[in-house]
């Protein structure tokens, strides 16, 4: 019998994404899977955060120092901030739709018909919860607008496929 050849490894190929004052998102295919990978920097070339997804990761600069990025499964998103002056990174924040660098606004999927507000480094900072009577998987934010002076959220939002439009305003301090 003729000995079965030993199997061959794939070249494994890396590309840049995005790159920006303080991250690096790359994507790396080879041995059949594709990789996206990140790499969150401090402003001191220190680390915050490396690890790969299954999905590309979006990076959005808020301000100087701070950094906001997405990421995505099958199951949603979520968004995790990085402030790259102090070498902090945040909890993830499920369902998030809005931010203002200090504070985001998320759909709690993890209890039914809750919208809240929090500060975004601080867990013992700002919170305020808003219960609506649905599931979260029903609800639909459609859009997130602060007052002219800051001081509250008005969001607007859809129950079911076929609900109606409602909204509700969130304090913001």
């Amino acid at each position: 019998p003729e000995p079965t050849p030993a199997p061959t490894e794939e070249a494994v190929t890396e590309e840049i994404l995005s790159k920006g004052t303080g991250f690096l998102v790359t994507v790396s295919h080879g041995n059949g899977s594709t990789k996206y990978n990140y790499t969150i920097t401090a402003n001191d070339g220190s680390v915050i955060e490396s690890a790969s997804c299954p999905m590309q990761p979006k990076v959005a600069p808020i301000g100087k120092n701070l950094l906001g990025m997405r990421f995505y499964s099958d199951k949603g998103s979520w968004c995790r901030y990085y402030d790259i002056e102090k070498g902090l990174a945040s909890r993830s924040f499920y369902g998030a739709f809005w931010d203002n660098g200090e504070l985001v606004a998320y759909n709690d999927f993890e209890v039914n018909g809750c919208l809240m507000v929090e500060s975004i480094f601080d867990e013992n900072g700002y919170s305020y919860r808003c219960d609506i009577d649905s599931i979260a998987m029903e609800l639909t934010i459609i859009a997130a607008v602060p007052s002219d002076d800051s001081s509250v959220l008005t969001v607007e939002y859809y129950l079911g496929k076929s609900g109606d439009r409602l909204t509700v305003e969130l304090p913001l301090r």
